[in-house]
């Protein structure tokens, strides 16, 4: 679990769970797109939950931000993980030859 708020960045384990805390400068803009970026790129990835929010989100907000940043990592991984969970393909354009990035962040794991 991840929380943002006051204070040191730090892990704790308790009980066997781990909380991620992070400092206020990390907080992600309330949106679809920064809550998703942020969640990309600092905690395991559960498909099931990505699978669960993509089939009631309205997609076209996802379209935007991908539009908006056609090259980020973050935006790529969500655009991927869209269309392969909901088998469903968006409206966008063929960004073209970019740097390749695995769907995953393999340097984060289940904790």
């Amino acid at each position: 679990m991840s929380v943002v708020g006051p204070g040191a960045r730090k892990t704790i384990i308790e009980n066997g769970t781990t909380v991620e805390k992070y400092t206020n400068s990390y907080a992600p803009e309330d949106t679809l797109a920064g809550n998703l970026k942020f969640s990309l790129r600092y905690e395991p990835s559960d498909l099931g939950v990505l699978s669960a929010l993509f089939k009631v989100i309205d997609h076209r907000e996802l379209e935007n931000w991908i539009r908006s940043e056609p090259n980020g990592v973050y935006s790529r991984r969500a655009w991927f993980l869209y269309e392969w969970l909901t088998e469903k393909t968006l409206d966008i354009p063929d960004i073209g030859a970019v740097t390749y990035v695995n769907a995953l962040d393999e340097k984060i794991r289940e904790r």
